[in-house]
C-alpha cells in the first residue's frame, strides 16, 4: 500500500516565527499532536505537543503566576523546533514508512511530493489504519491461524479448504516468526463463512497443518487450539 493512501488528507503546519500558542492551537482545532514546520515552503524542522508540555513545564517554574496560553507566548516555534530525524515519499510503500518510524523511534513522519515539497503528515496511527486496511482486519469475518511445513502449495491448499465451505478470501499472511523450524505460520482470513460444519472443516484443515487458533469477528469469540508459547 502506498503512502499517499494512508496519509492525512491536509497539510497543517506552522513557521518558525509563529508563537508557541499558535502552535498548540493549530493542535487543538485540528486534534493532532505534530506540526512540520515550514520556511518559505521548504521543510526547517518539528515541533510535537511533547516539545509544547515540556516548554510550558520549564517556563512555569520561572513564571507560576502565568497561565499556559500566556507562557506559549514567550516562545517562539523556531525557538524549540527540533530536527526531521526522517521524512516519507507519498509513493513510498506502507512498510517503508513504518520501518523509518522504528528505525528512528518516531511516530509520525513529514510526507514530500514528488517535487521534494511536503504535502501531508503520516502518522503511526495512519500507518496502523492502512495495515488493518491491508490485513482486512476491518472487514470482519473470521481468521484462522496455521501452521503450515514451509513447502510451495500448502497455504493455497489450506485456503482452498476454507473456500469448499464457502469461505471467500479477504487476506492471507505470513510468518516464520515463533514457527518452528522448517515450517511458517499462516494467516488465513475469509469472508461468508459457513460454520455449521466448523468440526469438519477442522478435520479437514487438520491434514495441511497444525491449526493455532480460530478468530470469529462476527461473533467477537476466540477460540486457542494450541499451545501457542
Amino acid at each position: 500500500m502506498w503512502v499517499f493512501r494512508c496519509m492525512s488528507s491536509h497539510l497543517i503546519s506552522a513557521e518558525p516565527q509563529d508563537s508557541l500558542e499558535k502552535a498548540f492551537q493549530l493542535m487543538q482545532e485540528f486534534q493532532i499532536r505534530h506540526l512540520p514546520v515550514l520556511q518559505n515552503g521548504r521543510l526547517a524542522g518539528m515541533i510535537t505537543d511533547q516539545d509544547l508540555r515540556q516548554v510550558s513545564s520549564f517556563l512555569g517554574d520561572n513564571h507560576l503566576n502565568l497561565p499556559q496560553e500566556h507562557l506559549l507566548r514567550l516562545k517562539q516555534v523556531g525557538d524549540v523546533m527540533r530536527p526531521v530525524a526522517a521524512t516519507a515519499n507519498v509513493y513510498d510503500t506502507l512498510e517503508e514508512a513504518s520501518l523509518s518510524m522504528v528505525e528512528h523511534n518516531v511516530d509520525a513522519l513529514p510526507v514530500r511530493g514528488q517535487d521534494g515539497r511536503v504535502v501531508a503528515m503520516l502518522t503511526a496511527k495512519d500507518a496502523l489504519r492502512g495495515f488493518l486496511t491491508l490485513t482486512g482486519a476491518s472487514s470482519g469475518g473470521v481468521q484462522f491461524a496455521l501452521e503450515v511445513p514451509d513447502e510451495a502449495g500448502v497455504v493455497t491448499k489450506a485456503a482452498n479448504i476454507i473456500r469448499r465451505y464457502g469461505g471467500m478470501t479477504v487476506s492471507i499472511l505470513t510468518s516464520y516468526d515463533a514457527a518452528e523450524p522448517g515450517k511458517r505460520v499462516a494467516y488465513l482470513r475469509m469472508r461468508h463463512l459457513d460454520l455449521t460444519n466448523l468440526d469438519r472443516l477442522k478435520q479437514d484443515l487438520a491434514t495441511v497443518g497444525r491449526l493455532l487458533f480460530m478468530l470469529d469477528s462476527r461473533h467477537h469469540t476466540k477460540e486457542v487450539l494450541a499451545d501457542l508459547e
